[in-house]
């Protein structure tokens, strides 16, 4: 059942908005992430920490290039 789990990640339809970089308007695509944790088992800080990692390999995916490196 759903009670028994203990992470659900949601992923919303790409969607074209409107944004404002370097002083102009551009159209851009945009996902909306979710999640609900149990508390039990994520603290809330622990949790923001992970989000705002998430929130950064989201705007540069490049960034993974350097975080898994063979020796």
């Amino acid at each position: 059942p759903n009670a028994n789990v203990n992470i659900v990640v949601t992923m919303g339809a790409v969607k074209i908005r409107p944004e404002y970089v370097h002083g102009e308007w551009v159209p851009r695509r945009v996902i909306t992430l979710a999640a609900a944790l149990d508390h039990r088992l994520v603290d809330g800080v622990h949790g923001g920490k992970l989000f705002s990692h998430l929130k950064i390999f989201a705007e540069d995916p490049a960034k993974l290039d350097g975080i898994a490196k063979e020796p």
